[in-house]
């Protein structure tokens, strides 16, 4: 195919170069032929070359395109999955609050009740505390009221008291601790 076309344009530029009447080339066949070649040639060209290029990036550009329409359809469900969790964000926020609320009430009426528990102890501790405390003063103060009897009757015995009547009194022990020992 090659060949042929090249036999036909060398055929045309031979044709074309024939001399006119006056002796000069005739240049007007030359020039259209050339001018067909050259059109010829831009036309070959552009179905070899350029036409396959502009189908490829035609065909990127659509590729693109039809990315950039998926990404824009992700953005906007995304834009919407936000806008839905922003408009539900109010009712969370306030149930949180209500639930920190209740989680407060309850944990303030626990600390009522573990300090009412605590304080009961307390109360129950010092009461002990006040009964021991008052069986420990009682006893000393009937021990220090027994010293006191005690003194006050060697007292009153060292003043009026006669051998007799000590004697007398002595017995009266004596059969005390007697009595006193036959009951246990």
């Amino acid at each position: 195919m090659k060949t042929a076309l090249l036999a036909l344009v060398f055929t045309a530029s031979a044709v074309a170069s024939e001399e006119t009447a006056s002796g000069e080339p005739d240049l007007t066949t030359a020039k259209w032929l050339h001018f067909g070649l050259l059109l010829g040639l831009l036309v070959y060209g552009w179905l070899k070359l350029a036409a396959p290029a502009l189908r490829a990036r035609l065909e990127r550009i659509g590729q693109d395109l039809s990315e950039a329409r998926r990404s824009q359809a992700a953005s906007l469900a995304k834009v919407a999955e936000i806008e839905r969790r922003l408009g539900n964000l109010t009712a969370e926020v306030e149930s949180f609050r209500q639930e920190s609320q209740r989680l407060l009430a309850r944990e303030a009426e626990r600390i009522r009740q573990e300090t009412a528990a605590l304080v009961m102890r307390i109360e129950a501790r010092g009461q002990q505390e006040i009964a021991s405390f008052t069986k420990h003063v009682q006893g000393e103060l009937k021990a220090e009221l027994g010293r006191l009897a005690v003194s006050l009757a060697a007292a009153r015995l060292r003043s009026g008291l006669s051998r007799n009547h000590h004697a007398d009194l002595l017995m009266a022990f004596a059969a005390d601790l007697e009595a006193a020992g036959s009951r246990n």
